[in-house]
């Protein structure tokens, strides 16, 4: 799917559709291209490599060792054969663990046993988990998990370690005879790099793919270069895949005059599957003068985008980003010029007066979740 999102995503969230269909296209500025370092093909070829890779992590995480794991897969799946392990840990301010492990289980019948436990994911943990279990104060239903394998289950939790409460992310699934388990733990007020879902369906790709390999051998498609992308004035980093084509342009701002946008736009191919990747800003001085509230303003912006791109509104829900207002919308639809259907999700922030925006569109088969909330989730403001 080509399309070009930054533009109608930055001319419709500051205009009315009246003043959007009036505007005539900007004329792009080219800037140069920063370098950015590629990352290994991942081959598949045995149950082992159904596994994360310090490559797959965001920056700052190293290797951990795993065998002071919290978990002991042996002790809750019979017939089951550990095939690979690992662990990482981020220590900075907001420390973060990344843990987990895959197993093969090959009986039909202990498999069926796996998708029963997996049915009552907090009766496994409990019995998985050990002292950790008699720790936990709360725990909740992790969602987003019906794309994983033929059985899944996750949970959210929060317990206490030393002073301190700290939640942990579980998700276990099984693809074929594959058993796969991942945890991430942080403190309970900081938010993760990336979630959970991030690096779970990266397992869940390796996973499909063994499994439908008729030798039980197979290789990961190239998948997209992904890199930390911080443009000169920006005052933002985000991780993003492939090539950036960077752009200016002239934009109608409330009070009459023009402002410059800064647009960049990243296509990731994969296979068939072609996604776009959007991100930019610009600066509204004229904002001072509202009285509305930044949350209010970027409902408003929601809703011109909404109309514009003729789509449903399948979620939206406000977030906060190091104190500022944030919105994270979804959209479906089918494309006017093009007529294919398409999902759109899309974040937008107001940091003091400038305004930010991160997309990614796709038709409906391409997209994918995890691949969106590592693009979206890793914006982060460098000099608000």
């Amino acid at each position: 799917m080509k399309q070009t999102i930054a533009l109608i995503l930055l001319c419709c969230a500051l205009l009315s559709l009246a003043a959007c269909d009036r505007l005539q296209a900007p004329q792009p500025t080219p800037i140069p291209k920063p370098t950015i370092q590629p990352t290994p093909t991942v081959p598949v070829n045995s149950y082992s490599d159904i596994t994360l890779w310090l490559a797959d992590l965001p920056s700052g995480f190293e290797p951990w060792s795993s065998k002071d794991a919290l978990f002991d897969p042996a002790q809750s799946f019979k017939g089951a054969t550990l095939e690979a392990n690992f662990g990482f840990m981020l220590d900075s301010r907001n420390p973060e663990l990344i843990l987990g492990w895959t197993m093969r289980v090959p009986d039909p019948v202990d498999r069926a046993a796996v998708d029963l436990l997996l049915s009552n994911p907090e009766g496994l943990l409990s019995t998985m988990a050990g002292d950790l279990a008699r720790r936990v104060v709360s725990k909740s239903a992790l969602s987003n998990l019906d794309r994983l394998g033929d059985a899944s289950s996750g949970v959210s939790m929060t317990y206490i370690e030393g002073k301190e409460r700290w939640t942990m992310d579980v998700a276990i699934f099984r693809e074929d005879e594959a058993v796969v388990f991942i945890a991430m733990a942080y403190r309970e007020n900081d938010l993760p790099p990336l979630p959970l879902s991030a690096f779970t369906y990266k397992l869940a790709d390796r996973a499909k793919l063994l499994a439908s390999a008729p030798t039980g051998t197979g290789t990961v498609a190239p998948a997209p270069i992904w890199a930390e992308y911080a443009p000169a004035g920006g005052r933002y980093s985000i991780s993003v895949p492939g090539k950036p084509k960077e752009s200016t342009a002239s934009i109608p701002a409330f009070d009459g005059t023009n402002v410059k946008g800064h647009l960049t736009d990243f296509v990731a191919k994969q296979g068939d599957c072609e996604v776009g990747y959007s991100i930019g800003y610009f600066d509204q001085p004229a904002i001072r003068k509202s009285q509305q509230t930044p949350q209010t303003t970027l409902e408003i912006w929601r809703d011109v985008i909404v109309a514009t791109r003729v789509g449903k509104l399948v979620e939206t829900s406000p977030f906060t980003l190091q104190g500022y207002a944030g919105l994270d919308t979804t959209l479906e639809g089918t494309s006017k010029d093009q007529g294919q259907a398409f999902t759109l999700r899309f974040r937008t922030y107001l940091v003091k007066e400038r305004f930010y925006y991160a997309a990614v569109l796709a038709s409906p088969e391409c997209y994918v979740p995890a691949d969106a909330d590592r693009f979206l989730y890793s914006f982060q403001l460098l000099t608000p």
